[in-house]
């Protein structure tokens, strides 16, 4: 057995921190084409559950312009009577007498 003249270390052990666009090419490029899961995640130097989590970001529109983001402006109107209910009231509902007594049993 020949002694060892020369150690390399490969890896640091460090976690690899992903950029959003890199997150979404990734993700796009595992939709752009029907193939496995898998086969993607390796392309690309990653875990399968990485791919998935991206992906499921991707869907709920926390990665990218996948789904729906952002805020709508909404302004709330008072409700306008109707001609048909015009003067009319809403009867009040008294919810006590709904509920059912538990000492009858």
């Amino acid at each position: 057995m020949s002694p060892v003249t020369r150690l390399e270390i490969v890896g640091t052990g460090r976690r690899r921190r992903w950029s959003e666009e890199e997150k979404l090419r990734i993700v796009e490029d595992g939709n752009s084409a029907p193939r496995q899961a898998s086969a993607t995640a390796r392309r690309h130097g990653i875990s399968n559950p990485l791919l998935f989590a991206c992906r499921k970001a991707y869907r709920e529109g926390r990665l990218g312009k996948g789904g729906v983001c952002g805020f709508v402006q909404a302004t709330i109107v008072p409700e306008q009577p109707t001609h048909a209910n015009a003067g009319e009231s809403q009867p009040e509902r008294d919810l006590r007498s709904r509920r059912k007594s538990r000492a009858s049993k």
